[in-house]
């Protein structure tokens, strides 16, 4: 367990104008993505933020991320909070491990979105089992590859400017 000194309120703190941008594109952005279907999705990269929320303590950064992780599912017509669901399943029960597994702490980040994909895959395949439907399907498309990329790079960015 990490003692909750370790995480620091400041490095965490964002300011007003940065929640009302951030409020602003959780609210358009999955929108823009139902219509333009080129447009990453960033579903890793707010999977994350909301558990460095949830890790900090943050309010508004559990919130924003989790409304956008809310709305992309509702305007994809996905199952509602499969993703929110798949980030917690992975926080609870992967992250810790994979604290463990790594030395390098740089990659914690990518990794951590990388495992967020797949629980999530996971959680929609469990959710089709249940409700015996195929609606689903998980084709892997040069899209969602372009999206899966388009994360990893942020992932290894946010990771560069933390340093």
């Amino acid at each position: 367990m990490v003692h909750s000194s370790y995480y620091q309120k400041a490095k965490y703190h964002i300011s007003y104008r940065w929640r009302l941008f951030l409020t602003i594109f959780a609210i358009l952005y999955p929108m823009l993505i139902s219509v333009h279907s080129f447009l990453p999705f960033f579903f890793g990269v707010a999977g994350y933020v909301f558990m460095t929320g949830i890790r900090a303590q943050n309010i508004p950064l559990i919130i924003i991320s989790g409304f956008y992780l809310l709305n992309l599912e509702i305007n994809l017509s996905m199952p509602l909070l499969s993703s929110i669901i798949a980030v917690l399943l992975f926080y609870l029960f992967v992250f810790p491990k994979i604290k463990g597994w790594m030395h390098n702490k740089s990659f914690i980040p990518v990794v951590s979105m990388i495992f967020i994909y797949l629980t999530y895959y996971v959680v929609l395949f469990i959710d089709d089992l249940i409700f015996s439907t195929s609606n689903h399907n998980i084709n892997f498309t040069w899209i969602l590859f372009f999206s899966f990329v388009i994360d990893i790079l942020l992932m290894v960015f946010y990771d560069y400017n933390e340093k």
